[in-house]
């Protein structure tokens, strides 16, 4: 049997699954030991074949087509004739692509799992992502939720007349009333609307657009564009949330795709708008969460790549919201890791009259349900026992030991970065016994000039020991390793400095992702918080840093706004930061590193010389002169 162009994806899947898997041991970890494939095609023949030569018994095949010519000798019987009578299944796997309205059907007919091969045969290189983020989530002791809303209309008990022809019609057929959303509709769609007090024509057409919808890529993740309207606002990416407390003791992390989002739906009537206020007026534990919104439209992996470059604190909880998921839970094992099918929100009778637009896509009531749901998985988790110790994420039993995965694209933190909790013991061991006043420094020096110098210097005047970090993010001109070496020479004839690896928790794409794309984003509002916090709550206590010197910043809009989160947030943990002035140059104008390398740009290496030490110059000309590398 020929492969259609719909396999093609599967199989390109499944001859990298092959490579690194074992397909039989998922069957087993999960008992799914006398299973059933419904789909007779060309996936199911490959299906069959992986498992007739393992102890995995397959009982029938089942395909619509009573004289289908199957490539072995497996008994193969009509969906007419398919019960749960016919032996005593552990599972049932589809093989077609369109697995959700089979589940559908089959869901009425045996009572055992319903599993789609496509959720089963999972892309290697998306797994490895979903590890590193469940290890990341494990490392900062918070949660993981996944929230799956793969087929809501067709997941619905008791559904309204309006589902009912959805569920009868599906994603083929002509949907009466739903065809018209092809076309702007206010009439249609003021039905959905009806219930508020701002509900209009021009109300409707506000909310009912994608002009917001724009995305933009940063470290390696898509995020929203930021927009500002009356109705629908993003701001530093992130969809806004209405009533956040300011007061709280840790964040609900939300991320996503277009529901996640609040499609169709002005900032108050979002799920996590909505879910504030539940939490507001009744909140968990007597302790008070503030809701963020960060999705972005997008499929399941592209959240999966955002979350990796947030950095989350201890207690907060990241809820995804997304379509096939289930997928997921088959291979990994983490106590941190909380799966539900929130579809069954939408089971009538709920009382909220018609919510959906299409088989997918709902208003502001619809996200009321998905809100109560929600809010009622958070007061079950409230209940577990998080006193006991999170086992270690492991790959299932089933993972092949020469496991490799394609090297990622996507410039999310390195595999090997060093956890927190490792940087403060680094921290510990590279801590100089001192007493009096310590001070600290964070510079990139991309490449150290004599303005960096002078910062130094006039830090030790008034301080009697300084930490210098250098930032670690190989993402500048000149790299890391290079630009570590340069200061270290450059500051060998102060006694009282040590020079130190900024690791991945001072300004790096974990805690300050703008610092790095600043050139693109100079005209939006930043958030320094998590690197401020992770600054203040774990670095400086260790190293008893009291004081924080920074340049003044002329020319930088980003940096600028890093500075002055600094000099609001920093005092409050009793940590002094004093702005030094830029050392000018002779011609009177402030040296700057952006100004080193327009100039090594020019191959001026005489002005070059003017603004930064020996021996940075005696690098930057063997590296970047004519007669250098």
């Amino acid at each position: 049997m020929k492969p259609r162009n719909e396999h093609l994806n599967l199989i390109h899947k499944w001859l990298r699954y092959n490579e690194h898997l074992v397909l039989n041991a998922v069957f087993h970890n999960h008992k799914w030991n006398n299973v059933a494939i419904y789909g007779g095609g060309y996936a199911g023949e490959l299906l069959y074949e992986q498992l007739v030569k393992t102890d995995i018994h397959v009982e029938c095949i089942v395909d619509r087509n009573p004289n289908l010519d199957f490539s072995y000798d497996a008994k193969i019987i009509t969906p007419d004739d398919f019960t749960d009578s016919f032996g005593e299944l552990d599972a049932v796997i589809v093989t077609p692509i369109d697995y959700r309205a089979i589940k559908y059907y089959l869901s009425s007919v045996v009572k055992c799992p319903i599993i789609s091969l496509h959720d089963i045969i999972v892309d290697i290189d998306d797994l490895r992502v979903v590890f590193d983020v469940v290890k990341r989530i494990e490392q900062s002791c918070s949660r993981l939720i996944l929230c799956d809303l793969t087929s809501p209309v067709l997941s619905i008990k008791n559904p309204s007349l309006l589902e009912l022809r959805s569920q009868s019609h599906g994603n083929n057929g002509s949907w009466n009333d739903f065809i018209k959303l092809n076309k702007f509709d206010s009439e249609f769609l003021l039905s959905f609307y009806e219930d508020l007090p701002t509900c209009n024509k021009e109300y409707v057409k506000s909310v009912y657009q994608v002009e917001y919808a724009k995305i933009i890529e940063k470290e390696g993740a898509l995020y929203l564009h930021d927009y500002e309207s009356k109705y629908i606002n993003i701001i530093n990416n992130s969809r806004y949330t209405t009533d956040n407390p300011d007061v709280y003791d840790n964040t609900i992390h939300f991320f996503g795709n277009c529901n996640a989002v609040g499609c169709f739906t002005e900032d108050k009537y979002t799920i996590q708008s909505q879910l504030q206020r539940m939490l507001n007026a009744s909140p968990l534990n007597n302790k008070r969460y503030r809701v963020l919104n960060h999705s972005n439209w997008q499929k399941t992996i592209d959240s999966m790549k955002q979350i990796l470059n947030f950095e989350f604190c201890n207690g907060d909880i990241i809820i995804l919201l997304s379509i096939g998921m289930e997928g997921l839970m088959y291979y990994i094992d983490s106590k941190t890791v909380h799966f539900y099918d929130v579809n069954s929100a939408f089971d009538r009778p709920h009382g909220m009259d018609e919510i959906f637009f299409d088989m997918y896509h709902m208003n502001h009531r619809g996200y009321k349900l998905i809100a109560n749901k929600i809010y009622s998985i958070l007061l079950d988790l409230m209940i577990l026992d998080e006193s006991e110790a999170e086992d270690e994420t492991q790959f299932r039993n089933f993972i092949k030991n020469d496991f490799v995965p394609r090297k990622n694209k996507t410039n999310y933190a390195p595999e090997n970065s060093p956890s927190l909790n490792e940087y403060i013991t680094l921290l510990n061991n590279e801590k100089v016994d001192c007493e009096g006043v310590i001070g600290s420094i964070v510079m990139n020096c991309n490449p150290f000039t004599l303005g960096h110098e002078f910062l130094i210097s006039e830090a030790t005047k008034q301080c009697d020991f300084l930490y210098v970090f250098v930032v670690e993010e190989d993402k500048s001109f000149i790299s890391f390793a290079d630009r570590l070496t340069l200061v270290k020479l450059g500051t060998r004839k102060f006694k009282n400095v040590k020079v130190m690896q900024g690791g991945n928790f001072i300004i790096s794409s974990l805690t300050f992702p703008e610092y790095f794309v600043k050139d693109l984003i100079d005209d939006i509002k930043i958030d320094a918080s998590k690197d401020i916090k992770i600054f203040t709550d774990n670095i400086a206590p260790v190293l008893n840093i009291s004081k924080r010197f920074v340049g003044e910043e002329p020319f930088d809009p980003i940096t600028h706004q890093y500075n002055q989160a600094m000099l609001e947030n920093l005092p409050i943990s009793g940590i002094e930061v004093i702005v030094i002035p830029r050392k000018k140059s002779l011609s009177g104008i402030p040296i700057s590193a952006s100004h080193v390398r327009k100039l090594l740009d020019e191959q001026n290496f005489i002005q070059i010389s003017k603004i930064v030490p020996q021996t940075t110059l005696n690098y930057l000309e063997s590296k970047f002169g004519v007669n250098g590398q």
